[in-house]
């Protein structure tokens, strides 16, 4: 069974290699040979790529040559040079927080901080579906989604699943195209735990009695048919070694197929020469921890990541362990003793796989998202270093490569294993200025150049007119000389046009930065391309730029609509079109432009209604209405007004083009700008938002233990009428009778009348046994209401509000191990929600485990970056982790924001007494006194009930120093 499984998972493993040797037609490697950086040096030099990070996963930029150590097979070799490859600027990753999208631009620019380069990114996201049950990978899968969306323009991504079937995506720039496909991943495994009724063989003891483990089956035997006579205890032992080699074969066949199936991958990634991330959701890979029995396959893995680092393959792993909750599902009726082994036993093998190949693993059983935004992070920028090798080293076999640096706490991550290729064949000519500008992998920086693309409409020869506007140079005050040339490709590398060509470029009267102007236009089909464009001014500066963009017109109600353009209103009639090519305003006004097509026999369009809004949905705050022109044969019509803009205080806007035929609308386009004129607001208002449930921190003056739960903190009526809605999205069929009453009833504190509206309800509908449990949690009748919550995730296990409060159920009764377990699943759909974060950080720092405190706060702290509220749960782990001066930053910040909780301010005030009662200081003697006396002040202010104590700490503060 096992083998031909195993023969059907490697044909599975072929077919992944052909999807995913299919990315070369999104790389440009059919084309043309993808680009390697050119070394000169006495001896040809090889390539190896490295990225250098600090303790949270930021790269570390600016390292020098001499603090780089590269041995191969152990013996030193001379690193000749480093270079830089910035894949993210330098300021979208402030430290502390998660890489930010540099957005998809109408405008692109070389003038970002560092030097930026063309080639993005190169990201696989593999999915073992082999290794989830139907519902578990729904909450990788949606960060995977969150996580797409924050990759950059140029990176390019790829999707690949198995077993199949499933939805495989070459990759490509078209991150859509992958995220779009995510959904339709579905978890084809089955669970490998005990089958058996009332049997809880876990998988290290199935492994354990399968290898002839005599004392472990004893235990076992005691533990599951103790109350067994003679000949019931001899069928219930039998039965156990057969369940036991029944959870042994099947944790083998889906390590097998997991197996088979990276092997595939593997391979498909080895036609590609550049650095690869390849970014593996698996619900775990079982390895045996022991000799003999089945699950022998270490030395399958360490195959597999020899091969990824042979072929530059950096893994990166997001273990989905669902051990936890699996362990203490309602299915499981005893509980054992061996859940640390089993959780090592399906994460160790994956561990090592991604170690070997210059990656890490990441268990993210509370959610994924703070994993995928560390590999973000992680992969923003790395090296690419020059190394002269030895002449044994060019053997074209494998060789053992490791790469330090002198830098404290410096993480290096770098392939184990590396292949010499042979001497590239230099050519004798040297490539034009131009010529090397327009096929370097990299980007010049040396003379600004930014650059947009429009679709204007159709050409007579049926293609799309692409209007191309560049900004050259920078503080220009009169015309300049300049060769340009551009090159245009679409997704698989083809060049679809070119030009080269020399102008007198004059300088934008609209531009308050002084750059010249370039306009072109390009004649191509609907779809998807790229841009470069090349800039070289008279003294010899170069400068480059790449824009991704998609020529198409916008479709309407019996009308096609090219885009809207914003014109530099002062330009001379004569002077034709002269788009704003970076959207910034830097007047009183702007001109906007649109070209409309009829489809119809008549004319359908007869107005545009142009208009200035703060987003794409807003009401408009400032609008002209022009009349379209008269349409030519084509039924081409163009329409153009004039937008006062003086009243609109600086920010970023969007412009709106509504075109009607008088009486009801046809189509729409919008078109992203800046204001940057200096002008007064206009002092919009915001409407309030409905409440949103939390969990207020608080901590004893005298411990720095979150309090103990409480049923309040849930029951709330801002957390009921939060999850109410929840319920009501779920509910399928209309409300039972009575449920609506319950729920007012719950809502309201009146538990027992909401217990007897429900009475003779049926126990089969999902609002019935939820709010029954609600009502039995607020009586305190913690075990009947456990069981209501267990029943509603039967009736829909992806109602994950029960599991919140099944986890409230157990975290009541003190038993905050399974109050974790339950929240953590409650993340996967409950992750919106910040009340989910806050109870299950506070029971995490019950249990001491500062380090996942830490991650769920930094996670939460990256989906809401403006809500301080989290601060002071981060400063009170912080403490845990022995980062004291962490800490008191971090209720600094907050302070200055909430000034009012004492709480926040007796902890602050603590950290710096202990400081001082250790014989140090927290900042300074002088800083530490008016900190003390500050916060002091403000726990006052606040209301604090222990301010004697508070007050001898600020004593002795003030007597230390």
């Amino acid at each position: 069974m096992v083998r031909r499984l195993h023969r059907a998972a490697a044909f599975i493993g072929v077919a992944a290699v052909a999807v995913l040797a299919r990315v070369a037609a999104f790389d440009g490697t059919e084309a043309q040979p993808p680009q390697v950086p050119a070394f000169k040096s006495g001896v040809e030099l090889i390539a190896v790529d490295v990225s250098v990070v600090d303790k949270a996963g930021h790269p570390i930029r600016s390292l020098r040559t001499d603090q780089f150590d590269v041995r191969i097979d152990g013996q030193p070799r001379r690193v000749v040079s480093a270079e830089l490859i910035d894949h993210l600027p330098a300021a979208a990753l402030a430290p502390g927080a998660a890489a930010k999208v540099v957005p998809l631009p109408a405008y692109s620019s070389n003038e970002a901080p560092g030097t930026p380069v063309a080639l993005g990114r190169l990201i696989f996201v593999a999915v073992d579906q082999g290794s989830f049950r139907p519902a578990g990978t729904r909450g990788a899968t949606e960060a995977a989604r969150r996580f797409i969306d924050r990759l950059q323009p140029n990176d390019r991504i790829g999707l690949a699943t198995f077993p199949l079937p499933g939805p495989t995506v070459a990759a490509s720039k078209d991150h859509a195209a992958v995220r779009d496909a995510l959904p339709r991943v579905v978890g084809r495994g089955e669970s490998i735990a005990s089958t058996v009724v009332r049997a809880s063989l876990s998988l290290a003891e199935a492994i354990d009695i399968d290898a002839r483990d005599e004392r472990t089956f004893a235990r076992v035997s005691d533990r599951e048919c103790g109350e067994a006579r003679t000949v019931a205890l001899a069928s219930c032992q039998e039965t156990l070694r057969m369940e036991a080699r029944g959870i042994a074969a099947r944790a083998e066949i889906q390590a097998r197929r997991t197996l088979s199936g990276l092997r595939g991958i593997v391979a498909g990634l080895a036609t590609i020469q550049e650095r690869k991330t390849l970014v593996l959701i698996s619900g775990g890979l079982p390895v045996a921890d022991r000799f003999g029995g089945g699950l022998d396959t270490q030395g399958e893995i360490a195959s597999i990541a020899r091969e990824a680092a042979v072929t530059n393959t950096n893994i990166y792993i997001l273990l989905v362990d669902s051990t936890f909750q699996e362990a203490f599902s309602v299915e499981q009726a005893n509980p054992n003793d061996t859940l640390a082994r089993d959780v090592a036993m399906i994460g160790t093998g994956l561990e090592i796989m991604a170690g070997a190949s210059g990656g890490t693993l990441f268990r993210v059983a509370a959610g994924a998202d703070a994993a995928f935004d560390r590999i973000l992070t992680e992969t923003a920028a790395s090296y690419v270093l020059g190394v002269e090798p030895a002449a044994a080293d060019r053997n074209g076999k494998p060789h053992a490569i490791k790469v330090s640096v002198s830098v404290p706490g410096a993480q290096v991550r770098s392939r184990r294993e590396f292949v010499v290729p042979a001497p590239p064949a230099v050519p004798d000519k040297p490539a034009s200025l131009m010529t090397a500008a327009l096929q370097s992998p990299r980007v010049a920086a040396a003379l600004p150049v930014g650059v947009s693309t429009h679709t204007l409409g159709r050409a007579e020869s049926g293609t799309l007119r692409v209007l191309i506007t560049a900004n050259v140079g920078r503080g220009l005050t009169e015309p300049i000389e300049a060769q340009i040339g551009y090159v245009i490709t679409d997704p698989s590398g083809r060049v679809i046009g070119d030009a080269v060509e020399k102008q007198r470029l004059t300088v934008s009267r609209s531009s308050g930065a002084g750059s010249a102007s370039f306009v072109s236009v390009a004649g191509l089909k609907p779809g998807s391309y790229s841009l470069r464009v090349v800039a070289i001014d008279s003294s010899g500066r170069v400068g480059s730029v790449d824009h991704a963009f998609a020529a198409g017109l916008g479709d309407g109600d019996g009308i096609s609509i090219g885009d809207l353009l914003l014109l530099d209103p002062t330009r001379a009639p004569n002077e034709g079109l002269a788009p704003l090519a970076d959207g910034r305003i830097r007047g009183q006004a702007v001109g906007a432009y649109l070209e409309v097509y009829g489809r119809a026999s008549r004319p359908l369009a007869t107005t545009v209604a142009f208009g200035i809004a703060d987003r794409a949905d807003g009401e408009m705050l400032v609008s002209q209405r022009a009349s379209v022109s008269k349409p030519d044969r084509a039924g081409h019509s163009t329409v153009e007004a004039r937008l006062d803009i003086s009243l609109l205080p600086p920010g970023d806007y969007v412009a709106v083009a509504t075109v009607s035929d008088g009486t009801r609308k046809l189509g729409r386009r919008i078109e992203p700008l800046r204001i940057d004129a200096a002008v007064p607001a206009l002092g919009i208002g915001v409407s309030d938002a409905d409440p949103i449930p939390r969990v207020r921190f608080d901590v004893d003056a005298t411990s720095n233990v979150v309090k103990s739960f409480a049923r309040t903190d849930v029951l709330s009526p801002d957390a009921l009428k939060f999850f109410a809605g929840r319920l009501a999205a779920a509910e399928k069929a209309p409300a039972p009778a009575g449920v609506e009453a319950a729920a007012a009833a719950v809502r309201g504190g009146q538990f027992d009348e909401a217990l007897a509206t429900l009475a003779g309800a049926a126990s089969d509908r999902l609002s019935v046994v939820f709010l029954r449990g609600l009502a039995l949690l607020g009586k305190g009748e913690l075990e009947p209401a456990a069981k209501q919550f267990r029943d509603a995730l039967r009736i829909a296990d992806d109602f994950l509000p029960a599991a919140f409060y099944l986890g409230a159920c157990y975290a009541a009764g003190g038993r905050d191990s399974e109050a974790v377990g339950a929240w953590q699943m409650a993340l996967i759909t409950e992750a919106g929600a910040r009340i989910v974060s806050e109870v299950l950080v506070d029971a995490l720092l019950r249990l001491g485990d500062a380090r996942q405190a830490v991650e769920i706060l930094t996670e939460a702290r990256g989906r809401w970056p403006d809500d301080w509220g989290f601060l002071p749960r981060l400063a009170v782990a912080q403490v845990m982790l022995d980062r004291q001066t962490e800490a008191l930053a971090t209720l600094e910040a907050y302070l200055e924001r909430q000034p009012a909780d004492a709480q926040a301010a007796a902890l602050a005030i603590r950290l710096i007494y202990e400081a001082h009662a250790a014989g140090r200081v927290a900042k300074s003697a002088a800083a530490d006194r008016e900190l003390a006396t500050k916060y002091r002040e403000l726990y006052r202010a606040a209301g604090g009930s222990n301010q004697a104590l508070v007050d001898r700490w600020v004593a002795f503060i003030a007597r230390s120093t």
